[in-house]
Formats: C-alpha cells, structure tokens, sequence
C-alpha cells in the first residue's frame, strides 16, 4: 500500500487476489473502489518469486510486476504523503514471501 494516512486508512494498494487476478484499488473514506485489474497467477513454490512493485508519481499510479508496467491509473484522491506497507490475506498452500520492502 502506497500514501497510507492510519487517521482515515484512505490509501492505493497492489491486491493480489488468488488465484488469478491483480487490482490497483484505492480507500477514500472507507470506500474501496478498484482502479485497474489485469490476470496474474500466483507462482508455484517451485518457480522464481514474482516482484511487484507500486509507483506513484503526482497522479500518475502504476503497478509493475517482474519489472513490466501490468497496471495504471490516474487518480488525485490520496494526494498527501502517507506511509507505505504491505497488509494481505493469504489462503492455506499460498506462502507469501516478502523481502525488500523500499519507500522512496
């Protein structure tokens, strides 16, 4: 999640919601509304990890996965600088492994 404020939880967020899909959401006031969607599997044990990145620029907010721009939108309802994170849900056999967490 990008531009977190924890007084109102207004915030855009990279959600991966198994088993095959990836959204760019935002909370204004308590109300999710998703952005974009594009497919995305979740990779097996087995397979290299996936990088997913969220970046946001003024109003220009992308998610890129493995390097490769996946998501966009231009949205001006969380403008002030917040916090950044990760929160999420997983299911029993989806390991979630995360490393690397950067805010710049």
């Amino acid at each position: 999640m990008g531009r977190f404020d924890p007084a109102t939880t207004d915030q855009y967020s990279a959600r991966l919601d198994p088993p095959a899909t990836i959204t760019l959401a935002k909370r204004v006031s308590g109300v999710d509304t998703d952005l974009d969607t594009a497919a995305f599997v979740m990779p097996q044990l087995s397979d290299p990890p996936s990088t997913v990145k969220l970046s946001m620029t003024g109003t220009a907010i992308t998610v890129l996965v493995n390097g490769t721009p996946t998501l966009s939108a231009t949205d001006a309802s969380v403008a002030a600088a917040g916090n950044a994170g990760i929160t999420g849900n997983r299911s029993v056999g989806q390991p979630v492994h995360i490393s690397n967490l950067e805010a710049q």
